[in-house]
């Protein structure tokens, strides 16, 4: 059985290039979505509807209240850049492995923290993490 885990020490970190790794700031929560085209395969005389699987696609986002505006800028969806997802800061390998394009939108509520929310739109696979080597 899995043991169960909260997200509190949970990081991302972003890597442009040949870059050194950088951890996405005070990091609140991140998630990460899946999908699979469905190609409809359904046929005259068919009782139920039919589906193939076509292409896989991914997708993410991430909320933080300290996030470096300067690289934000530099890599807003003109540079892919290698993304590593963590349960745990601690984890010696990261749960997800993706390339991806950023988008990202900052608010600055007058009664509360300022928070970016950085978007991931995935530009290949997302690989299992437990399957990388170091």
């Amino acid at each position: 059985m899995a043991s169960t885990k909260t997200g509190q020490y949970a990081k991302i970190t972003t890597k442009v290039g040949s870059a050194s790794a950088v951890e996405l700031a005070k990091l609140r929560e991140w998630s990460v979505s899946v999908e699979s085209e469905k190609i409809d395969a359904t046929v005259a005389g068919d009782t139920w509807a039919r589906n193939l699987t076509g292409v896989l696609s991914w997708s993410g986002e991430a909320t933080c209240v300290d996030a470096d505006p300067y690289w934000l800028d530099l890599v807003n969806a003109t540079t892919p850049v290698t993304i590593d997802f963590f349960d745990n800061e601690d984890d010696p390998k990261p749960k997800y492995r993706g390339t991806a394009l950023i988008d990202f939108e900052r608010t600055t509520p007058y009664d509360d923290l300022i928070e970016t929310k950085v978007t991931f739109t995935g530009d290949g696979a997302l690989v299992d993490g437990s399957t990388l080597t170091p």
